[in-house]
């Protein structure tokens, strides 16, 4: 197998752990001082905490397939099992691990590839190759718990550690104050500093209501939501990435799913609570973003990709497709660039929504980065839908 690696024997999980752990220090000491003083610390240690969280990885082990059009007893095999989640841990190794079965595997986002290899010159036969697959796929299942239950143990001990140091901080940022405010000797004042001077509280926007779209008329257009709360959570996207992008050190050893997770935060921010949820059933399958209105309408799908290519990129647009039903015309993909250059992604992003058969036009640039574009439903091509492309540059760090 290609590229292969053996499953669960790389890096330690737990030094993964302790560089987040030490970077959630740092990021909570370096921490602009009016944020931390006016800043809910709930909110807050939910915040720094999903930012240095190593999400969980998940292995469908009760749909293991056999990838093979035709059985051949002296051939090597290799099994597919479907996988979500952080798979990058599928690499790391767990602790207290002993040294065991060597599986040699491959694995994307979705599929993890398994080799079965025939011992010696035997051949295949039932009672063997069920044997192998049984040893393989309990070897699997018990090391992925073990992974996660490290990756609970820590998001639990980080959450833990962040409050310390957020109360920590805030206790030393108010006894620093008061003792200047105190002292009877004043502070050399610039000419220009203003008389008073005052701390506002962090700016937030107010949550936004989603309301419910209106129903048409006979075989009038399908409902919709309004072009200003469609514009209001693509703002919130937008915000979030351009975040990501001044900071790219703290993001670009994120997987795609921790990314997603800090928009849904910021979603959930600034919409009414429930309203944001990830990987919700709509359909055809699994959108990575979802928001309703109150009564359940689903009124924006959203699909978040690591960008891989432009093929990858139009994929993740029909994968769009097969979750929207008849309601749904307010849509985005969002992407994270993590390639070293931006300007050769940006036209392929153009490229690629323009060559796309359900293509309609282009309606707006809000952004360099962000295109706004009008595509046909597959199924009904005097209906459309608004699609958002908002991409953001989080290259690896030298």
């Amino acid at each position: 197998m290609f590229g292969s690696k053996t499953l669960f024997h790389g890096k330690s999980l737990s030094e993964k752990a302790r560089n987040k752990k030490e970077s959630l220090k740092v990021a909570i000491r370096e921490e602009d001082p009016d944020r931390i003083a006016s800043t809910d610390k709930r909110e807050y240690v939910e915040y720094i905490t999903s930012q240095h969280d190593i999400g969980k990885v998940k292995v469908d082990t009760d749909n293991v397939e056999i990838a093979a059009e035709e059985f051949s007893p002296t051939e090597d095999l290799e099994l597919v099992i479907p996988v979500a989640g952080n798979t990058d841990l599928l690499a790391y190794s767990p602790k207290n691990q002993r040294i065991g079965q060597s599986i040699q595997a491959t694995w994307d986002d979705n599929r993890l590839r398994v080799e079965l290899r025939r011992s010696g010159r035997r051949t295949w036969d039932e009672e063997n190759l069920q044997n192998t697959i049984d040893r393989t796929v309990e070897h699997i299942d018990t090391h992925v718990n073990r992974l996660n239950n490290q990756v609970e143990k820590f998001r639990s001990n980080i959450e833990t550690t962040a409050e310390q140091l957020f109360e920590h901080r805030r206790e030393e940022i108010r006894e620093q104050r008061e003792m200047f405010g105190n002292l009877d000797v004043p502070l050399q004042r610039d000419d220009n500093t203003p008389d008073s001077f005052t701390i506002d509280a962090p700016e937030r926007r107010a949550p936004i209501t989603l309301e419910p779209p209106e129903s048409g008329a006979g075989t009038g257009p399908a409902p919709t939501v309004s072009e200003s709360a469609y514009n209001d959570v693509l703002e919130v996207v937008h915000d979030v990435g351009i975040e990501f992008e001044r900071s790219p050190h703290l993001f670009s050893d994120l997987n795609e799913e921790n990314l997603r997770d800090h928009i849904l935060f910021a979603l959930e921010l600034n919409f009414e609570v429930g309203t944001a949820t990830g990987e919700t059933f709509n359909r055809g399958g699994k959108s990575d973003i979802l928001l309703r209105a109150d009564d359940g309408t689903n009124v924006f799908v959203a699909e978040c990709a690591i960008w891989n290519g432009v093929e990858y990129y139009t994929s993740k647009i029909d994968q769009l497709y097969r979750y929207l039903t008849w309601r749904d015309s307010k849509t985005a993909v969002i992407l994270f660039v993590q390639n070293k250059r931006m300007e050769p992604v940006r036209k392929q992003i153009e490229e690629g929504a323009e060559d796309h058969d359900l293509f309609v036009e282009e309606t707006g640039r809000p952004d360099e980065s962000w295109w706004q574009y009008r595509f046909q439903f597959e199924d009904d091509p005097e209906r459309e839908l608004d699609l958002a492309v908002l991409a953001f540059h989080i290259p690896p760090s030298e």
